[in-house]
């Protein structure tokens, strides 16, 4: 399941691994400038002790 958002991307997968791995997104520019974004979070669904979160950042748009 992947859901495009207008304020966030959603997403759902099955991992059975204890192997790592990585996601990833794409910030969609509309407007010049510099902004702020929030860290990503993911959480197991079924056991929600287990998640993670990035750091959160800026990023510049330029025209």
């Amino acid at each position: 399941m992947a859901e495009f958002r207008q304020d966030r991307f959603a997403a759902s997968l099955s991992w059975m691994s204890d192997s790592p791995f990585r996601l990833a997104y794409i910030v969609r520019a509309v407007t010049p400038g510099s902004f702020r974004h929030p860290a990503a979070s993911v959480e197991d669904m079924y056991r929600p002790e287990y998640r993670a979160w990035t750091d959160g950042g800026t990023v510049a748009i330029t025209p």
